[in-house]
């Protein structure tokens, strides 16, 4: 997805906990280009997952991806 900055926490959530089995959602933006008056460079959803993620197990092998898919949805909802 790109523009992640233009998202809201909320937005961010929607998108990662639907995924669906076998996708992979990658998030790319800049915190400084915001297009939308009520997100900030520090609300908007891009920075809320980078800052809340840290420390996180989000990178796998294929392998492993379908075995924590359930566990990566979770944790978006309880840490968003």
């Amino acid at each position: 997805m790109d523009d992640g900055q233009n998202l809201t926490q909320e937005d961010m959530k929607l998108v990662l906990t639907r995924a669906g089995e076998g996708s992979r959602v990658i998030l790319t933006g800049t915190r400084i280009k915001i297009d939308r008056s009520e997100i900030t460079s520090l609300s908007n959803g891009l920075v809320q997952v980078v800052e809340r993620f840290k420390g996180q197990l989000l990178f796998r092998p294929p392998a492993d991806a379908g075995r924590r898919q359930v566990e990566d949805r979770e944790l978006a909802a309880k840490l968003l």
